[in-house]
């Protein structure tokens, strides 16, 4: 086990400085980030306790300033149990999400693929350590018939020079993500993932320094069962990208709602922090196989006396479904 730790230890740091930081793009984000695990890390690809998931989330945010920020994504992910004792998983999925804001509704666009293989390290089926990586293709393009410049408001004309108002780039990133599940009660999950490798170019004009920084996420989540009604759900994320970071930590409560022994109904209550930013409220229910969610930020940062602490809502549904004729996996993955 002590090997086995070290060698994750190893790879998380090379994760970590293994790669130079540049500059100074930032990614959207989701306040329910754990609905949308491929974003997170693509080493979670696959590894849940069913055959397939599909998610899909929807935000809008900054009404009370501005012309919002909406954004869409969803994912669809499936899994292969391999041969073996050490019942590995193969899992693959596709996702995407498109993010508009202002006047000019700049939009970014992303479809990509992932791939993980995650090891089984024992024989009792504690143990998982996984590797994943994606490809995604960006899009980003704005409509300029609806920016004005100064120039324009004194009655000159548009001098602004672009190369293009569209453009399109590839994209990649890899990570690894640990597990360990000594029983039903309890569970953890360490990951470090990295993303944007080849810094992509972002610009609508000749000008060649506009890249998208590596982001380097990492993730921190657990289950612990109280009682056969209650179990906590604490969860961490921390993301560094340029000269930008987000720190978001919290937990649910989930309370189970079948009174026999049947787990199909539950709710969850819980409240996350966005470190500097935002105190999230969050709810969600549990029907059989598919989970709603819903959040809401109250905004705590320097836009508060904008805002008046109206941040943004939040809503994912998530759906686990089984092959017909195919029983449980002997795997307990985590619920996310």
């Amino acid at each position: 086990m002590k090997n086995y730790l070290k060698l994750i230890s190893i790879i998380l740091i090379s994760f970590l400085y293994g790669f130079n930081i540049d500059l100074k793009a930032q990614d959207i984000h989701f306040s329910q980030f754990y609905t949308q695990p491929w974003m997170l890390n693509p080493a979670k690809t696959g590894f849940f306790n069913s055959d397939y998931r599909i998610g899909l989330a929807y935000r809008s945010q900054w009404r009370s300033v501005t012309v919002p920020f909406v954004t869409f994504a969803g994912s669809a992910e499936m899994n292969r149990e391999m041969k073996g004792a050490s019942k590995d998983l193969l899992g693959i999925g596709v996702h995407a999400f498109t993010d508009r804001a202002g006047d000019a509704n700049f939009t970014n666009n992303n479809i990509g693929l992932n791939l993980a293989y995650t090891f089984g390290l024992d024989r009792y089926h504690t143990n998982f350590i996984g590797f994943g990586a994606n490809l995604n293709v960006l899009n980003s393009f704005f409509d300029l018939s609806r920016m004005r410049f100064d120039n324009e408001y004194n009655g000159g004309a548009l001098n602004e020079r672009f190369a293009t108002t569209n453009f399109a780039t590839f994209d990649f990133g890899m990570g690894a993500d640990y597990n360990f599940i000594p029983n039903d009660r309890f569970n953890l999950s360490i990951g470090q993932a990295v993303h944007h490798l080849n810094n992509p170019s972002l610009t609508f004009t000749n000008y060649d320094g506009a890249v998208l920084a590596r982001k380097y996420v990492s993730t921190f989540s657990a289950t612990y069962t109280i009682n056969s009604k209650f179990q906590l759900f604490p969860r961490a994320y921390v993301a560094f990208q340029g000269p930008h970071q987000e720190i978001n930590t919290g937990s649910f409560l989930r309370i189970k709602l079948d009174k026999d022994r049947k787990d199909k109904h539950a709710f969850y209550m819980g409240g996350w922090y966005r470190w500097g930013d935002a105190a999230i409220a969050v709810a969600r229910f549990d029907f059989q196989d598919v989970s709603i969610g819903l959040s809401y930020d109250i905004n705590t940062s320097k836009l508060v006396s904008e805002t008046e602490g109206r941040g943004g809502a939040e809503i994912t549904l998530s759906y686990l479904g089984k092959k017909s004729g195919r029983g449980h996996k002997r795997i307990k993955c985590p619920k996310m």
